[in-house]
């Protein structure tokens, strides 16, 4: 009994890889009247399939629908990569009207690696995606990232440089942010993260 969870697995098929749903009731156990024996696919639309599509975090949102971000790459040696937010209802079904087809990618710097690690949603107004961007060379070097995306889907070009603030702590240095959080009361964000460099921990 009780309200269904839905947890974010990754389906490593063939080439690409995608990713799916499961829904477990509240006791644990497999929701067999979802989806398929339990699990729903989640594929992103046709245009992009050709790209291994990672959905690392989610959260439910008050209309009922969920919010998927994550992070998209061509395979090797192609390596590329882009963020991706995908928006569904409870059934798994892509929403079509958040940015037209219930997914939504973008990249500030060709060539880059982005690593998506959490998100946060303030209000009916704004998504906020927060991880890391690093570029292939030099080697190692990766900086704080953080994203703003309007909350139908579209980047939110007027945030900062074209609707990203990307801050390196040092040459040499790999930065992330883990975690971040809107608190409604005093309208601000909170982010944690990490630095290393030469095996250091900030």
């Amino acid at each position: 009994g009780g309200l269904p969870f839905v947890l974010v697995r990754q389906v490593a098929q063939s080439n690409p890889t995608d990713s799916g749903l499961y829904r477990l009731t509240a006791s644990g156990n497999v929701d067999p009247t979802y989806g398929t024996g339990g699990s729903v696919r989640l594929f992103p639309p046709a245009a992009s399939q050709a790209q291994d599509s990672f959905l690392r975090r989610f959260v439910a949102l008050p209309t009922g629908e969920l919010l998927f971000v994550g992070d998209m790459r061509k395979p090797f040696p192609n390596d590329q990569s882009q963020i991706q937010l995908m928006r569904t209802d409870l059934a798994g079904n892509l929403d079509p009207t958040f940015n037209g087809s219930g997914h939504s990618t973008a990249t500030p710097a060709p060539g880059a690696d982005f690593r998506t690690k959490s998100v946060a949603v303030r209000g009916n107004d704004n998504i906020y995606v927060a991880g890391s961007e690093g570029l292939y060379a030099p080697v190692g070097d990766s900086s704080l990232m953080l994203a703003r995306f309007d909350y139908d889907g579209p980047l939110d070009t007027n945030f900062q440089q074209g609707g990203f603030r990307v801050q390196s702590v040092g040459p040499g240095t790999h930065s992330q942010f883990r975690k971040l959080l809107y608190l409604p009361g005093i309208d601000r964000l909170v982010a944690a993260g990490f630095s290393n460099k030469n095996g250091n921990f900030d």
